[in-house]
């Protein structure tokens, strides 16, 4: 009986410790909801990016994608232009990377940095 006891007291911290990681769900997927913001400046241009990601259902999330840029014509800004693109996407689970359908492009998820990397483009999350 004692070792049955014994027994018992050193498996029940070992199972539970084993099964946290499984009931916490995927931090990656978890992480992604929010706003990212991104921007570059050319000899030709200035541009700002802002994503807004959230859950839809599932695996599923939409993507707002919200760009403002200006033109440069001789060394001077021209007028501000804006965009905006709404997109699905699907998060894989095994490869842990959100998939635009429309466009085919990735997402790379990054939740120790808080970034997001569009093809080369770098977000930072802000909230």
């Amino acid at each position: 009986m004692k070792t049955f006891k014994l027994l018992v007291v050193l498996l029940c911290p070992l199972v539970l410790l084993l099964s946290c990681g499984r009931f916490t769900g995927n931090s990656k997927r978890d992480f992604l909801p929010g706003t990212y913001v991104n921007s570059a400046e050319g000899e030709y241009s200035l541009a700002w990016d802002t994503l807004v990601i959230e859950p839809t259902s599932g695996q599923e999330f939409r993507i707002i994608r919200k760009t403002g840029f200006q033109r440069k014509k001789d060394g001077k800004l021209l007028a501000r232009e804006l965009r905006q693109q709404k997109w699905t996407a699907v998060f894989d689970q095994k490869a842990e990377l959100l998939q635009v359908l429309k466009t085919g492009k990735l997402i790379s998820v990054y939740p120790d940095s808080g970034m997001i990397v569009v093809g080369t483009r770098n977000y930072r999350k802000l909230k």
